[in-house]
């Protein structure tokens, strides 16, 4: 499978139509340019230790360094919208799919019941985590909900915050 599908950010809700790749080697940012082109690719490296995955340390360990290979690389494939999906390397993210009666309306209330599921189930403090979630099916009596806790540490927070412009990752704490 590609990076970019050719059917990428073509239809609502659908993935913006550029994508960038983290890895401790470097950065990998790919765009569509137009409708039946192909995509553009540019990487950029990174210095050994710039970027060391993991679920439980620190994963940014020269993020200004990672910021610049992420605005050259993207830079190179000028995407045509600012919204960006961003790949981190699997273990930084940890995904779930949990089971509800039913999940609070309030973005505020959802986060909390899935912070308090959490807990016990990832090897960091949960309530400092960033942490994204979809609704997968919802039925009067069921609720399945694909969630995705990530451990940041403020520099790293700061940074995807304030480079990725789609609804904020982390929401307000």
């Amino acid at each position: 499978m590609s990076l970019i599908s050719s059917k990428a950010g073509s239809q609502p809700g659908g993935r913006p139509p550029a994508a960038v790749e983290l890895s401790p080697q470097g950065v990998l940012a790919g765009s569509l340019a137009a409708a039946g082109q192909q995509p553009v690719y540019a990487f950029q490296p990174l210095q050994a230790g710039a970027l060391v995955p993991s679920i439980t340390e620190a994963n940014l360990h020269a993020p200004e360094a990672v910021a610049t290979a992420i605005r050259t690389a993207l830079g190179q494939v000028s995407p045509r919208t600012k919204a960006v999906t961003l790949l981190l390397p699997d273990s930084v993210v940890r995904v779930f799919v949990l089971d509800f009666d039913a999940l609070p309306s309030k973005a505020v209330e959802a986060y909390s019941m899935l912070r308090f599921r959490l807990r016990k189930m990832i090897p960091f403090d949960v309530e400092h985590a960033g942490l994204s979630y979809q609704i997968l099916t919802e039925t009067k009596t069921e609720c399945k909900v694909l969630a995705n806790p990530a451990r940041c540490c403020p520099p790293a927070w700061r940074l995807w915050r304030w480079w990725i412009p789609w609804k904020p990752f982390w929401p307000p704490l």
